[in-house]
């Protein structure tokens, strides 16, 4: 390039302070922006079906991946591996045949390679339609130019998509260019990307989707305006729609906890991490780690033997088994929890359950002079104190908040309540109302601390039923002594 031909301009840092800029398109938020996305994964494992899923999505204005909305606009998807008939058939399972289609979505099947015409194509479709948003390009090996003799493998990745990318600044649109991982696994899912260093450094941004250790797929995404991100997703196979399920991370752990604690119950026995680890396919590194934690916060405990974890309740006098353990209570007379609506805790009279001591381990003794660790009559066991967070129940953390389990429900996982908390948390409490009406009838607090919500329900609902009233009238007839109203 001759010298009276300078590239781009020199500015000043005060004259930059002064500068405006419009936001940064969000076209699929927190997944696809503006710029240049390199969208890479294993072939058939699904990337199409969710990119043109987002295309109809952005084309009408609609949702994806789930409950992802996004800002309607103009979309060209460049399907260069697919035809007209395979279009139509995946256009029909996503969106069906008896409602309109996108105007806003348009197809290429064929298109020259960049350097030949095909950067000209799509500036003159973005030129053509005002409102153009996003480009998808399937595959980068269909329209990349081939390596020149004296052009290094790097520099030919990086030429490959440098244009695609200034075009993207240019007109303020995302564009996304799909490519394949290679055979070779790696500890960095970005490291599984076909090509060299070349190909990953030039896009804005870089989306990987592939399988984790466990078989499930997950969606790694970096960039220079994207806040990377690890979502768990899921694709229904009956409707080839794709789903977000979540920050992988933590649906991970949900579920390897999940496995965990029922891998130790269904022993019926002490077991070791190793048995652990065969049970749930995890490996026995993660196992070890997890079983620590889950000791910590009361879920299992310790065998007799080193190494050795069992059930919470396992070994204890009267503890409840799989087979024997009473029913959690309905859930129809628990809190309705909902970010939607609003939620204040009834003001009740609560008898105090703080007045024991903590022992040595941290667990609570029950008043009387139990055993350590006892747990109250109505199931409810303080394993000791949880100063770093704040009550499920009333999401205030005052320092007071403790680490409480329902030792006769299905989940015997701690939870961080306040103690006045815990009996509305696991549904083992009534509402004011309830409890007035009851005194009423002659049942005093300690009555109705022992009481059950389905006993109570059951004595409201006969006007005649008072506190005076025969023993076995009020728990059931003596042919039914066994059943249970917890």
């Amino acid at each position: 390039m001759s010298q009276d031909q300078p590239i781009g301009e020199t500015f000043h840092a005060e004259g930059l302070k002064t500068m405006t800029f419009a936001p940064i398109k969000a076209v699929v938020p927190e997944i696809l922006i503006e710029g240049l996305t390199l969208f890479a994964g294993k072939p058939k494992t699904g990337k199409s079906w969710l990119l043109l899923h987002a295309a109809i999505a952005v084309a009408r204005g609609g949702f994806t991946l789930g409950n992802t909305h996004c800002i309607e606009g103009d979309v060209l998807y460049c399907a260069l591996e697919d035809s007209k008939r395979r279009l139509k058939k995946r256009m029909e399972k996503l969106i069906g045949v008896s409602q309109d289609w996108p105007k806003r979505l348009s197809f290429r099947c064929e298109m020259p390679r960049l350097s030949a015409g095909g950067l000209d194509v799509i500036r003159d479709w973005i030129a053509s339609h005002p409102l153009a948003r996003l480009v998808i390009i399937d595959t980068l090996a269909m329209v990349r130019s081939p390596k020149k003799q004296d052009q290094s493998t790097y520099d030919s990745d990086y030429a490959a998509v440098l244009e695609l990318r200034k075009l993207a600044i240019e007109f303020g649109i995302a564009i996304v260019v799909v490519h394949h991982l290679r055979k070779a696994d790696a500890d960095d899912a970005f490291d599984t990307i076909s090509g060299t260093l070349g190909l990953t450094g030039a896009p804005d941004t870089i989306l990987v989707l592939k399988r984790d250790g466990a078989g499930a797929f997950v969606l790694h995404g970096k960039g220079r305006d994207l806040i990377e991100i690890e979502k768990a997703m899921s694709f229904d196979r009956s409707s080839c729609l794709w789903r977000i399920e979540g920050d992988a991370p933590e649906v991970r752990r949900s579920s390897e906890r999940t496995a965990v604690l029922e891998a130790v119950e269904e022993a019926g026995a002490p077991i070791g991490p190793s048995t652990i680890a065969q049970a749930t396919g995890m490996k026995p590194v993660n196992v070890r780690k997890l079983l620590t934690k889950l000791v910590r916060e009361g879920a299992i405990k310790k065998g007799a033997k080193y190494g050795q974890y069992q059930a919470a309740g396992f070994g204890e006098p009267n503890a409840p088994t799989n087979s024997k353990r009473p029913a959690r209570p309905s859930t129809s007379y628990r809190k309705t929890k909902s970010d939607d609506l609003d939620y204040t805790d009834p003001i009740v009279d609560v008898p105090d359950l703080g007045a024991d001591p903590l022992d040595e381990h941290g667990v609570r003794t029950a008043s009387g002079g139990g055993a350590e660790g006892a747990e109250a009559s109505n199931g409810l066991q303080v394993l000791g104190p949880e100063p770093d967070h704040a009550c499920l129940q009333c999401n205030i953390n005052d320092g007071q908040v403790l680490l409480i389990r329902y030792n006769f429900g299905r989940d015997i996982t701690a939870k961080p309540l306040h103690e006045h908390c815990a009996p509305f948390f696991f549904g083992l409490r009534l509402s004011l109302q309830e409890r007035d009406e009851l005194k009423r009838r002659g049942f005093s607090d300690d009555d109705l601390f022992e009481m059950s919500p389905k006993r109570a329900h059951e004595i409201l609902a006969d006007p005649s039923r008072t506190a005076e009233a025969p023993q076995e009238e009020q728990r059931g007839s003596a042919t039914d002594p066994g059943k249970c109203d917890r």
